[in-house]
């Protein structure tokens, strides 16, 4: 074990030179090898495995070589996940489960330079790599440099190449590294984050991160991914909707109380999508305890406002007429049992719900329209 206070690395020559025998390794068309390289790679990004300066520079050029590499890799094929069954031995030895393997390494190796890049954020010193000598300072050799440049692996190599994986093979493992590197993206550059948030919003993220975690997390399973997919998808959701209640002059209570809302819902929240109807379609009964109506209404507005933030962003969890009659009655059912009515938040979301699906919808009623936030939007959604 290195001795606290005893660098690997007493220069920068000596850590490009680590680097250069990695990309070699990393480079090996033998996927152990490469795997091997990928693993050490992983451990050369801890910060006390840092020289003096950071060499910023070199750790884009491993980061980049262990991502890219990714793209090589067959796509797993059906065939092999009937094999995967029944032959694990055989899978093991696999070119398959090799490109499998590398491909989570990769992904490891990916967040342990985000979390690199969040550690030196806390020392000034690393941000500025003061002790480079002023003859080689250089804005390609900077903290922010790195963060933007992992920004762009993850936007343009690791995002594309997990999702194809996933629509084919969905592992937990790999989803839950994805999801905690999509999540530290929103803290490594937030001033990037209203255009990121909103590409991946439009790419349907939201559809996929639910259903991956309706199939993977239901029944109290993979508890690690589970929190890795909820803290992404509040880290979305806080990130749009900060921008939504700038354009709309939202008071900061509002945004504070739908965060509060989607934080306290999203770890419990794993169904799948096309399962939410019956959900806001439930009403529970006076026998029924206060904490078990609570819980259920919580949900409900947690599901109104996810499906307006992905409906916003042309992600259509569910079909139109169903957000309707599900939004409508969730509404009558407060007034109904005679609940205190729902946080302005969830009045704006789902006034915005039934005017964007209200074609060949039912007619709203009066109870329904005093429910929704002033002012009247009766011009909005008229028949």
């Amino acid at each position: 074990r290195q001795p606290v206070g005893v660098g690997l690395f007493p220069s920068g020559p000596s850590f490009a030179g680590a680097v250069e025998v990695l990309l070699g390794g990393i480079a090996s068309p033998c996927l152990r090898v490469a795997i091997q390289a990928a693993s050490t790679a992983t451990a050369l990004l801890r910060l006390n495995h840092q020289s003096n300066p950071v060499q910023y520079k070199e750790l884009k050029k491993l980061v980049w070589a262990v991502i890219d590499k990714c793209t090589e890799l067959p796509l797993p094929t059906t065939a092999y996940r009937r094999a995967a069954q029944t032959q694990k031995r055989a899978e093991s030895r696999s070119q398959s489960s090799k490109a499998e393997a590398f491909l989570l390494q990769a992904l490891i190796c990916f967040q342990g330079a985000c979390r690199l890049a969040e550690e030196c954020t806390g020392h000034p010193e690393l941000v500025e790599n003061a002790y480079t000598a002023p003859d080689q300072k250089s804005q390609d050799d900077t903290l922010e440099s790195f963060c933007l440049h992992l920004l762009q692996c993850c936007d343009t190599v690791c995002i594309p190449t997990i999702t194809r994986h996933c629509e084919r093979a969905p592992s937990a493992s790999i989803l839950q590294f994805f999801f905690s590197i999509l999540s530290s993206q929103f803290s490594l550059l937030p001033s990037l984050m209203p255009h990121f948030s909103t590409k991946l919003a439009s790419s349907g993220f939201f559809g996929m991160a639910l259903e991956h975690k309706a199939s993977f997390c239901a029944g109290n399973r993979n508890l690690t991914l589970n929190g890795a997919c909820s803290d992404f998808l509040q880290k979305l959701s806080a990130c749009l909707l900060s921008q939504l209640d700038a354009a709309e002059t939202a008071p900061q209570k509002d945004h504070e109380e739908s965060e509060e809302l989607i934080r306290q819902c999203l770890p419990s929240l794993c169904i799948h999508p096309s399962q939410w109807p019956s959900l806001l379609r439930e009403v529970l009964g006076p026998r029924d305890s206060g904490s078990a109506v609570t819980r259920l209404r919580t949900t409900q507005y947690c599901m109104l406002i996810l499906l307006h933030l992905a409906l916003r962003h042309g992600d259509r969890l569910l079909p139109d007429a169903t957000v309707f009659s599900g939004t409508v009655f969730v509404l009558r059912s407060v007034q109904e049992q005679g609940d205190d009515p729902p946080p302005l938040c969830v009045r704006r979301a789902a006034l915005y719900l039934l005017s964007v699906t209200q074609d060949q919808s039912p007619t709203l009623d009066r109870v329904t329209l005093l429910l929704l936030p002033p002012p009247h939007p009766v011009l909005l959604i008229t028949p």
